[in-house]
């Protein structure tokens, strides 16, 4: 099959709700409640486009209590699928996404943790010649759900808002901890060879450590990480 490059354009809007914590004193501070307005414009060659999962900061520590609502939305367009892991190429496709997420951040063993859950949805509308001998597949539904827990093993123990402005001043290294876990819920035709959903449990562990640059605000971050997947048994029937 011949294959065909395009241009993948992703606009992402990403809202975010602070919410409240408390004070020394154990009483509950006014409540926070920012907007985070990111858009953002990507426009790179599809045939070197792969899922990635990284998020920055992603074990820097909050207040304990502190809650984050996230409305996340983004726009794909080229040669992509909703799932990366899909042997097709040569096909083009409008990908509307959209994500609701709630995270928390928690006192687990006295150390600074988050737990986090997600649902995606996404509307896609793909053409081009597939495996299947279709040329159209219009897919629409919620995507598998995750929830992740994320624990900062050295550097970061539990904090009170006193303690979070103190290392906000004098930032140190941390090493954290994280485990995802996806669930098959999602939108799934076992005839079908683009779906919503993946019909398959997933897990990943992941190691980051963040390391603060002295007398500068940049942190140098490394994670690693693998992925556990369950087998996908109704793949095409």
């Amino acid at each position: 099959m011949q294959r065909h490059h395009f241009l993948r354009k992703r606009h992402s809007v990403l809202i975010v709700f602070h919410g409240s914590y408390r004070s020394l004193t154990g009483h509950r501070c006014k409540t926070t409640i920012a907007w985070l307005l990111c858009v953002s414009a990507l426009c790179i060659p599809a045939d070197r486009a792969s899922a990635q999962d990284l998020a920055p900061r992603a074990y820097w520590p909050t207040p304990n209590g502190t809650k984050l609502f996230v409305l996340g939305y983004a726009h794909q367009h080229g040669d992509v699928v909703i799932d990366p892991s899909l042997p097709i190429t040569g096909i083009d496709s409008k990908i509307n996404s959209l994500v609701l997420a709630y995270q928390q951040s928690i006192n687990l063993f006295g150390r600074s943790s988050t737990f986090q859950f997600e649902v995606p949805l996404a509307d896609a509308t793909t053409t081009g010649m597939l495996p299947t001998g279709s040329d159209r597949r219009e897919v629409s539904g919620i995507g598998d759900v995750s929830a992740l827990l994320s624990i900062n093993l050295i550097g970061a123990p539990t904090m009170d808002l006193e303690s979070y402005q103190a290392f906000r001043k004098k930032p140190r290294a941390i090493l954290g901890a994280s485990v995802k876990v996806v669930a098959p819920n999602g939108q799934y035709d076992a005839d079908r060879l683009i779906n919503v959903g993946t019909n398959r449990w997933a897990i990943r562990a992941r190691l980051g450590y963040a390391q603060p640059l002295k007398d500068t605000k940049w942190v140098v971050e490394l994670a690693v990480g693998i992925w556990f997947f369950e087998d996908n048994d109704e793949f095409l029937g």
